[in-house]
């Protein structure tokens, strides 16, 4: 609870059974807001066994509008930020991620909070669906890692599919307004 944890907005637990933890300071923030300049993801643990989180840590640490967090079927943690998803690493297993990558993306002149990438989820074939709220008649391209692309214009309201390493990237459904969650 505050003031450990403020203004969380998406989790997600790992096979280890920590709990990660994203919280924002960057969506929709005010002059007069003192918090941290960035987001960060907070990761939470059990380490003596009573089913009680007694141990916590910054796991990463100056990211920008996180909205929605996901583990793989290997463990490896993605992140969905407002124009762009992300592959972080904890490589030397210090439970603090040292690795960042840059897996999706989008180019839009649109700033709305609605209107950017909304939610995420790992379909059970390890592929990334990531939902685009109304883009309110602003043009956009979505790009992936391997430089495959949609654009459009005020077409938005669309879920996209690719690989998880960001390649392959086609339009999946469309005919939502802003679709803010996503599960399988």
């Amino acid at each position: 609870s505050e003031p450990e944890l403020v203004t969380p907005v998406a989790l997600a637990a790992d096979r280890a059974g920590r709990l990660f933890v994203a919280e924002t300071h960057t969506h929709a923030r005010n002059a007069r807001y003192d918090g941290p300049e960035g987001d960060r993801i907070l990761v939470y643990q059990d380490t003596t066994g009573d089913g009680q989180l007694d141990d916590s840590r910054v796991y990463a640490e100056g990211l920008s509008n996180v909205l929605s967090l996901a583990f793989s079927s290997d463990q490896t943690l993605y992140v969905l930020q407002m124009k762009s998803g992300l592959i972080l690493r904890d490589e030397d297993g210090d439970g603090v991620c040292e690795t960042r990558k840059e897996v999706l993306s989008i180019e839009t002149d649109n700033n709305n909070h609605h209107g950017v990438f909304l939610a995420m989820a790992l379909d059970h074939q390890d592929r990334m669906h990531v939902t685009l709220g109304n883009i309110g008649g602003n043009a956009y391209t979505i790009r992936g890692s391997d430089g495959s692309e949609i654009s459009g214009q005020g077409d938005t309201g669309l879920i996209i599919r690719c690989e998880l390493d960001g390649s392959a990237v086609e339009r999946f459904a469309h005919g939502f307004w802003n679709p803010c969650d996503l599960k399988f």
